[in-house]
């Protein structure tokens, strides 16, 4: 943008907060039911006074490039036990019906050999399932810090109604106000 006067610089600053707030407004109109009473003009009007810089539409795109990452990081992490957990299973399987081949001289042995068989199948399985619990546990507890870090950051950057939070009620808003910025920086700003 070429120097400006003070005034044009003001007059820029209101255009824009007037387009960001209508937009909003729309936004908001097509809120769920729940959420509508939270969105009032003078929380759009504080939403769109703290957009007008562009540094929260920055924000909010790396925070979602960095969600993304750690989804795909996380969906590898499991498709990778699993992978292991199937080969592994898949081994373990052939040695079986290796085992159990083995008793064809010796059939009184088979029921046992069946019997010793199933029971280290059904131990590995448990062993693999706790395994991808205790993964999809600590990806959720990651997930909910990186939650409580993305709602300091928002709270840090002036964007209302952004705090520490696990109430649901006030996740539902953050969510929605968020998807509403995503949208916003997708549009062009008068300049």
């Amino acid at each position: 943008m070429s120097e400006s006067s003070p005034n044009e610089s003001k007059q820029l600053l209101q255009k824009r907060h007037y387009f960001i707030l209508e937009n909003l407004q729309l936004l908001a109109s097509e809120a769920p039911a729940s959420l509508k009473h939270r969105l009032s003009t003078e929380f759009l009007s504080t939403l769109a006074v703290s957009l007008l810089d562009g540094t929260v539409f920055e924000i909010v795109s790396h925070l979602l490039e960095m969600q993304q990452i750690s989804e795909r990081n996380f969906f590898n992490e499991r498709s990778r036990i699993n992978n292991e957990y199937l080969n592994q299973r898949n081994q373990l399987l052939k040695r079986h019906k290796t085992t159990e081949k083995a008793c064809e001289i010796r059939p009184h042995h088979l029921s046992i050999v069946q019997s010793a068989n199933k029971r280290e199948l059904d131990a590995f399985d448990k062993r693999m399932n706790d395994e991808l619990h205790r993964l999809d546990v600590k990806v959720v507890q990651d997930f909910d810090n990186k939650v409580l870090e993305q709602q300091e950051t928002m709270g840090q950057a002036g964007v209302p109604n952004f705090f520490s939070t696990q109430n649901p009620n006030d996740l539902k808003l953050q969510m929605y106000v968020l998807k509403m910025i995503e949208k916003l920086s997708k549009m062009k700003l008068p300049e």
